[in-house]
């Protein structure tokens, strides 16, 4: 895969929620999927009680005209428009009309249905939908040019659920509720519905597992050898979108639309016995059909040396600047947690950058055997001519190591992935116990992926140890003996902090990896991160 294939994402909005600090009452506005936030007032650091993404619930809800009849007489307006048009363009025997003129009797035709439209009744509503959005990953093995090559990528997919009674004909086969045109449902938002929501209908069964997508992204020419495939990042948003019955008078006939609020048009024109069921739906207190979001107020300092904590909103175990103890960020308050540091030699020219990692006790079982050091295993599929450059030690029992921080959605952060995989897994790093021997001025950046996130990806993690040359003697029966057919157990996994070296901007680990810049390791606010590749986070 080459480099030179950048893969961007549109940027979407934040989805925000809005609350009081449990501390001292101030409002505050925050990021839906953020981790922690700090009061603006107060400085009390904010933590989610609970993982919001369960159980929020959010409404499309684009701008629309406040007139119901508008979006009717818009829709009629186009259909007249539509007649007219083939006046303008015959000879002959029709009399040719400027457009000028055409836009008149347009209008006209406009302010006769506003006069003669008059609404009887117009009743707001919301029907559930449910928006299941994957992170899927992906490892490749290809063939390209007569050379092989592996690589791992990442990619977002989205699907849309009806979860309303299909009793009712909302008329919206083919109609997409992106993500990222959610808002969360608001007070103007209840006082519209006046507690008219439809009902969410249960999905027979324990599970409802959707088919997980290829979307492998691979430059032309690229022959797959084999694939292995996992829904890495998933949850499930309930959504409920807005629509309005409206009864009209046209010239004293009767007439019922079902307008779409999030298009701003007319969804359907109902039947008269259809129209008795929308305005007989049942009433509902909010309260019991939208939980608000849980925000629980904690201490912000360090609880060794007592330090105000400047913490980034996705970050769940941050390093104390000064006394550099690893602290973890839950609801129930801050802990310290013990960390393994690597060693760095201070270089002229050189800034240094600590990544967090989790390091995991393995042992991988192939029909080969069983192998517990990183080397063993390796070789038993084929040499490591380029990987040798980078071995420094082979302990008895090698940990594998999974980046602590959220390099993953393009192929930029993919290939950063792979490469800070197999740079910390090659290398077994020393570690000391020592917090002062952190090179001054090092930045240490805090884990974003938690333990259990972070061992889903070990069987990618598996693939991007093998490097350039080791791939040419795989083909798809090895490789998915060797990868997807191992059976990878996993011990308890350790924090590690290792110091990656920066020169101008970039990271060079050699050995055949790829180039990383340090905008793809930090958390710059440019850089496209997989947390953004969710419609719903921002």
């Amino acid at each position: 895969m080459s480099p030179a294939m950048p893969t961007h994402e549109a940027p979407v909005a934040a989805l925000r929620i809005e609350g009081t600090c449990p501390e001292c009452g101030a409002p505050f506005e925050a990021g839906l999927w953020d981790h922690s936030h700090r009061c603006e007032f107060c400085g009390s650091l904010l933590v989610s009680a609970r993982e919001f993404g369960d159980a929020v619930f959010v409404v499309a809800d684009m701008p629309v005209d406040p007139d119901p009849r508008l979006p009717i007489v818009r829709r009629a307006v186009e259909d007249f428009r539509s007649r007219l048009m083939p006046r303008a363009g015959v000879e002959g025997e029709l009399e040719l009309e400027l457009p000028a003129l055409l836009e008149g009797h347009v209008e006209r035709h406009r302010a006769q249905l506003l006069e003669s439209m008059h609404v009887v009744e117009a009743l707001d509503f919301f029907a559930p939908y449910e928006i299941h959005e994957q992170t899927i990953v992906q490892g490749v093995l290809g063939r390209r040019r007569d050379a092989k090559e592996s690589f791992i990528q990442c990619f977002r997919t989205e699907d849309l659920e009806r979860r309303y009674d299909p009793s009712f004909n909302l008329r919206d086969v083919g109609l997409k509720i992106r993500g990222m045109g959610l808002q969360l449902v608001t007070q103007r938002h209840l006082e519209l519905s006046g507690g008219r929501f439809l009902e969410v209908v249960p999905v027979g069964g324990d599970a409802r597992p959707l088919a997980v997508r290829s979307r492998t992204r691979i430059r032309p020419g690229t022959q797959i050898i084999s694939r292995i495939d996992a829904a890495w990042h998933e949850r499930r948003i309930l959504a409920y979108k807005h629509f309005t019955y409206t009864h009209v008078l046209n010239d004293g006939r009767d007439e019922h639309y079902l307008l779409d609020r999030q298009f701003g048009g007319v969804a359907a024109v109902l039947e008269p016995d259809e129209a008795t069921a929308y305005r007989s739906l049942p009433t509902r207190p909010a309260a019991s059909v939208l939980p608000r979001p849980e925000i629980a107020a904690i201490a912000s300092e360090c609880p060794n040396c007592g330090w105000e904590l400047a913490l980034a909103e996705s970050e769940r175990i941050a390093f104390c600047p000064t006394c550099r103890s690893a602290v973890e960020i839950a609801p129930k308050g801050l802990s310290r947690l013990a960390y393994g540091l690597g060693e760095a030699t201070p270089q002229p020219g050189t800034e240094w950058l600590y990544l967090p990692f989790w390091s995991f006790p393995f042992r991988i079982t192939t029909a080969r055997g069983s192998c517990t050091r990183i080397w063993d295993w390796l070789e038993q599929i084929s040499p490591q001519p380029a990987a040798l450059a980078h071995r420094e030690q082979d302990p008895a029992e090698a940990r594998l190591y999974l980046p602590a921080r959220h390099v993953h959605g393009t192929r930029e952060l993919d290939d950063a992935f792979a490469a800070l995989v197999a740079w910390a897994s090659w290398r077994q790093p020393r570690l000391g116990g020592d917090r002062t021997t952190v090179v001054p001025g090092a930045c240490m950046l805090g884990t974003e992926v938690d333990r259990r996130a972070a061992a889903d990806l070990a069987p990618f993690a598996l693939l991007a140890l093998h490097d350039a040359q080791s791939t040419r003697r795989l083909n798809g029966r090895s490789f998915r003996e060797a990868i997807s057919g191992a059976d990878l157990e996993l011990g308890e996994a350790g924090l590690v902090a290792l110091p990656v070296p920066l020169r101008n901007g970039r990271w060079c680990p050699g050995g055949g990896l790829r180039d990383v810049s340090a905008a793809a390791l930090r958390s710059d606010v440019d850089a496209p991160r997989v947390t953004r590749s969710f419609g719903l986070r921002g």
